[in-house]
């Protein structure tokens, strides 16, 4: 019953502390909204398939702070002199599952608001924001875990309101302007007790920023996490590898015309994570190193997550 607990309560599905690189790239100038992500690339890296149960409400929140000292174009070197970003993000995240069933599946639905603390300084010019980012609604995810609660998986949209504030003359801002949604699935393995194998693969669509009639092209991001428990003497005590794979598919255009060859961002992202179980829920603190990037910042992220779920 414990394993079975801990499976459910370290529900550190941990989705969508909702910025990572996307509002610090909008805000350098008109042209480097491309390659961008509404989706947080490298928050599912733990429990990624895993909501609360029927009936009970989980509460979420997800910490960032990202800091970069380049944007890199299409050939991988710097094309933005004295470019420095670094956003802190605090998001809270509100889980209900609703206690109805379709067949095997279960019925959740979710909010997210976002705070954020932008800094950006390029080419000589420098700019601040803080206030609240663009809101990500979970209208429904339909999930289903196995018998043996060895397998949990979900899948649903997220779909992001442009609520945060956005000035395109601004250099920082903390909103992107423009509506997004991805039909992201989510999956959690537990081959034994020790082990978790987590990923969630998550493309995203865009509507077109109306101040400047930029459109960011299509992308794709896998999150995952591959958990071990060390310590036979302290269960609740989990290492893991974890990381994203983010690559931009379709190109970014202005008023129809393609942007720079489309411009396409893509990054890959690496780094250990330390978890704990609490109660029903838990606590994780990762670290994420950008490498292979193109057309975007490149940098570093601190994570620290936590989730409880309320019985």
């Amino acid at each position: 019953m414990e394993d079975e607990e801990q499976t459910f309560m370290l529900g550190m599905k941990s989705l969508l502390a909702f910025l990572a690189v996307g509002f610090i790239v909008s805000t350098v100038a008109h042209a480097t909204e491309n390659g961008l992500s509404h989706y947080p690339v490298g928050v599912n890296t733990i429990a990624n398939g895993i909501l609360p149960p029927p009936g009970k409400l989980g509460f979420y929140n997800y910490m960032q702070d990202y800091d970069a000292n380049s944007f890199l174009g299409n050939d991988g070197n710097k094309i933005i002199p004295g470019f420095h970003a670094n956003v802190a993000v605090v998001a809270p995240r509100i889980l209900y599952t609703w206690p109805i069933t379709l067949g095997p599946l279960h019925i959740t639905s979710g909010i997210i608001p976002t705070f954020l603390n932008v800094d950006v300084s390029a080419a000589g010019r420098h700019g601040h924001a803080i206030g609240l980012g663009d809101i990500t609604l979970e209208p429904f995810h339909l999930s289903y875990w196995s018998p043996s609660h060895d397998l949990f998986v979900y899948f649903g949209p997220d779909i992001w309101i442009p609520t945060g504030k956005y000035n395109k003359n601004s250099l920082a801002n903390t909103g992107l302007n423009y509506y997004s949604v991805s039909p992201n699935l989510n999956i959690t393995y537990y081959p034994s007790s020790r082990w978790e194998i987590s990923t969630s693969i998550a493309p995203e669509f865009d509507t077109t920023n109306r101040e400047t009639n930029y459109h960011s092209g299509s992308d794709i991001t896998i999150d995952a996490g591959i958990g071990y428990r060390p310590i036979e003497s302290m269960p609740k005590l989990k290492i893991a590898v974890q990381g994203f794979f983010y690559r931009q598919f379709s190109g970014d255009s202005v008023s129809g015309q393609e942007v720079d060859g489309g411009f396409k961002g893509r990054a890959i992202g690496l780094g250990p994570q330390l978890s704990y179980d609490i109660g029903h829920g838990g606590i994780a603190l990762k670290f994420q190193r950008e490498f292979d990037v193109r057309n975007r910042s490149s940098g570093n992220r601190i994570w620290f997550e936590f989730a409880s779920i309320f019985w």
